[in-house]
């Protein structure tokens, strides 16, 4: 759990009455961040159903194990990020943990959200550009009525190309 959308999107969570989830790579990695970063922090553990420390102490690979089992975790993956940030946390969990993951993508340059059966690097603000790296179909813009959480999940043993997510019934898009 980081500051910024993680903070945002867990009180947003909690507001709609839904189980929050923390994770955290080792128990200082809020040493670097203001005071008020620290209690909101602080705050959203509390307020937390679950919280997994992956690690003891600093180490990188802690940042990536934690990674790796929020994903797991998750029933949806919602990327919020500026396109034009090709690196860092957020690209680098995605690039290597949802290759085959449905990813709801939060533009915050261009305001604007999309959804693909697969997640890509591809440009985000050229629709005609994103595109479906599995299948090769151009990704599906949707936009969902507020309170709407999708829900459903394939096991594991699931290929790669099934969605993880489903639309609403009354979205008007075939999942």
């Amino acid at each position: 759990m980081a500051t910024g959308a993680d903070t945002w999107w867990a009180q947003a969570a909690q507001d709609a009455g839904l189980a929050v989830w923390a994770y955290q790579p080792f128990p200082e990695q809020t040493a670097k961040f203001t005071s008020a970063q620290q209690r909101e922090h602080a705050r959203i553990r509390e307020i937390a159903e679950r919280v997994v420390v992956v690690g003891d102490r600093f180490a990188w690979g802690h940042f990536d194990t934690r990674d790796a089992l929020m994903i797991d975790d998750a029933h949806a993956i919602i990327a919020v990020r500026d396109p034009g940030r090709d690196s860092g946390g957020t690209v680098s969990a995605l690039a290597r943990y949802c290759p085959a993951r449905t990813v709801i993508k939060v533009n915050t340059a261009a305001r604007h959200t999309s959804i693909a059966s697969a997640y890509t690097h591809g440009p985000w603000s050229d629709p005609s550009a994103r595109h479906d790296a599995v299948t090769g179909r151009q990704a599906i813009d949707a936009v969902f009525p507020a309170g709407t959480a999708c829900t459903s999940r394939p096991d594991d043993a699931a290929p790669a190309t099934t969605p993880h997510t489903t639309p609403p019934p009354d979205s008007g898009i075939d999942p």
